[in-house]
C-alpha cells in the first residue's frame, strides 16, 4: 500500500514537471492523472503509515493462553466480530461476478487471442486489479475478526486500528479509483457521442456502464461493512469500559469483611489479627505489570554470536516509565527514564569439578541478596532468599520458532516465560514474562525478571541448532 501510495504520488509529480517543461495549457488529461495521483496518494500513504505505527511486534500480539483461559472485555467480543467477517466474506461472489464481467469487457475490447506485443495485459492488469483489491479487503475483514479474538486483550486496540487503517486506505482507494474509472468513461463518451457512429457510441456507453454498475455496487458494501466494524467496536468498547466501571463501584460500595477473631478465653485473644499482605522488595515494586517483554538489543556486530550484551526490557502495551535495560557486561539492570539501577547480577563463585551456572542477584538500592539463578540439568531454578521458596523453571513446550517455559513451585505456576520468533531469523528474538496471580507470595518478580535474558539465549541457542 505504501509503495502504491508513492507511486501514485510520483506520477502526479512527473504530470506536472512534463505540462511545466512543455508549457502552454495543461491537457484535461493531465489535469485528471495529477488528480488522480494526489488522491490515491493521500489515501494509501497514511494508510500505510499509521498501520505500521499502530501495529505492535508479532511476538507482542501473540497470545500463548488457549482461548479458554483468556479473558475477553465482553464475551460478545468473538461472536460479533465473527458475524461480521461471516458478512464480510458473503461478498465474495459479488467480486467474483465483479472480476467475471472485468474479463469479458477485455476480451470484448481486445478479443481473445493475445496481440504480438502483449499490449493488452497493461489494459488488464488496470481493470482487473480493482476486483483484486476488493478480494484484499476481503481478507482484511477476516484477519481483523481473527485478531480480534487472538490477541492479547490490552492489545486490541492498537491491533483494531492498524487494521482499520488498512482498511480504510483500501476502501478509499477503491472509491478514487471507481470515480476515476467513471471519469474516464463520461470523457470517452462525450468524445464518442460526438462521431456520427452512432453503434460505436453504443458500446462504450454499455462497456462503461457494465463496469460501473458491477464496481459501485461492490464497493460501497465494503464502506457500509467497514463501518459496522467500527461502529461494532466502538460498542463493546464501551459496554466493557462501562461493566468494569459498574463493578468498581460496586466493589467500593462493600465493606471489608472483619477478620474473624478466636473464641474468649484463648490465649491468643489478646494478640492482634494481622492482615497485612505479602512483603515486597523494593526491586520487585518496579515490576508492578502483569506481562513484560524482554528483547536483546539488535547491534550489527552481535549478529552472530551467542550472547548479546543488551537487554531492553518494556511492559506490554510499552509505558514509557516501565522501560528498563539490562547489561551482560555489569550485570545492571536500570530504569531507562532516570537511570536508576534497580539490581545487580553477580555470577557466584564457581565450585566443584564441574560447576552449573548460577548468579546471585542483589537489589541495588539496599545491596541485600535477593536470591540466585542456578542452573540444575536442563532446568534453572530461583532460589528466593526472601520466602525461601524454590521455582523450578523448565521447558514445557517447543515449536518452530517458539518456546514456552514455565516455573513452578511445587505444583504452582507462578510465572511463564514465552520465547519467540520476533522476524524472520534466530537473530530477532524475545522473551514475554507473564507473572500469574498470587505469584508475589513465592518468589520475587525481580528474580523472575532476571531470569528472563538467560532465557532467550538458551532459547535461541536451542533453535539455531535445531
Amino acid at each position: 500500500m505504501l509503495a502504491a501510495g508513492l507511486a501514485a504520488a510520483v506520477a502526479s509529480l512527473m504530470s506536472w514537471v512534463s505540462v511545466v517543461i512543455a508549457g502552454g495549457d495543461r491537457p484535461a488529461w493531465a489535469a485528471a492523472l495529477q488528480l488522480f495521483g494526489i488522491a490515491l496518494a493521500i489515501a494509501f500513504i497514511p494508510a500505510a503509515v499509521g498501520a505500521a505505527v499502530l501495529l505492535p511486534p508479532e511476538s507482542a500480539v501473540r497470545d500463548p493462553r488457549p482461548l479458554g483461559e483468556r479473558a475477553f472485555a465482553s464475551p460478545a467480543r468473538p461472536l460479533l466480530f465473527a458475524t461480521l467477517a461471516v458478512i464480510a466474506m458473503l461478498q465474495a461472489p459479488a467480486i467474483a461476478a465483479w472480476w467475471s464481467e472485468d474479463r469479458a469487457l477485455m476480451q470484448q475490447l481486445f478479443g481473445r487471442s493475445p496481440s504480438s506485443l502483449g499490449l493488452e495485459l497493461i489494459a488488464y492488469a488496470s481493470l482487473l486489479s480493482l476486483p483484486a483489491l476488493a478480494g484484499t479487503a476481503l481478507l482484511m475483514f477476516a484477519l481483523t475478526s481473527l485478531l480480534s479474538v487472538l490477541v492479547r486483550h490490552e492489545l486490541v486496540s492498537r491491533v483494531f486500528g492498524a487494521c482499520t487503517a488498512l482498511l480504510s486506505g483500501l476502501v478509499i482507494g477503491l472509491h478514487f479509483i471507481v470515480y476515476a474509472f467513471t471519469r474516464a468513461g463520461d470523457a470517452l463518451r462525450q468524445l464518442v457521442a460526438a462521431s456520427p457512429d452512432a453503434a460505436a457510441a453504443a458500446q462504450v456507453a454499455d462497456w462503461f456502464g457494465r463496469h460501473d454498475a458491477a464496481a459501485t455496487s461492490v464497493v460501497w458494501r465494503l464502506t457500509w461493512i467497514l463501518v459496522g466494524y467500527v461502529v461494532a467496536f466502538a460498542v463493546v468498547e464501551f459496554m466493557a469500559a462501562r461493566g468494569a466501571s459498574a463493578v468498581s463501584r460496586v466493589a467500593a460500595t462493600v465493606p471489608p469483611a472483619p477478620a474473624s477473631l478466636p473464641a474468649s478465653g484463648s490465649s491468643q485473644a489478646s494478640r492482634p489479627v494481622s492482615t497485612s499482605a505479602a512483603v515486597v522488595t523494593p526491586a520487585a515494586r518496579a515490576f508492578d505489570d502483569t506481562s513484560y517483554s524482554v528483547r536483546p538489543r539488535q547491534r550489527f556486530a552481535e549478529m552472530m554470536m551467542r550472547r548479546y550484551s543488551v537487554y531492553e526490557i518494556e511492559t506490554i502495551p510499552p509505558r514509557s516509565r516501565s522501560r528498563f535495560t539490562f547489561e551482560w557486561k555489569t550485570g545492571v539492570l536500570r530504569r531507562e527514564t532516570d537511570g536508576q539501577q534497580i539490581l545487580e547480577v553477580r555470577d557466584r563463585e564457581a565450585r566443584g569439578v564441574r560447576p552449573s551456572p548460577a548468579h546471585v542477584v542483589v537489589d541495588a538500592a539496599s545491596g541485600a541478596e535477593l536470591g540466585t539463578l542456578s542452573a540444575n540439568g536442563a532446568a534453572w531454578e530461583i532460589r528466593d532468599a526472601r520466602t525461601g521458596a524454590v521455582a523450578r523453571v523448565i521447558e514445557e513446550k517447543t515449536g518452530p520458532g517458539f518456546a514456552s517455559y514455565v516455573a513452578r513451585v511445587g505444583d504452582r505456576a507462578v510465572c511463564t516465560f514465552n520465547w519467540a520468533l520476533g522476524g524472520a531469523s534466530v537473530a530477532s528474538t524475545g522473551v514475554d514474562v507473564e507473572f500469574h496471580a498470587g505469584s508475589d507470595e513465592h518468589v520475587d518478580r525481580a528474580l523472575a525478571i532476571a531470569l528472563a535474558p538467560i532465557i532467550e539465549e538458551k532459547a535461541r541457542i536451542a533453535a539455531q541448532r535445531r
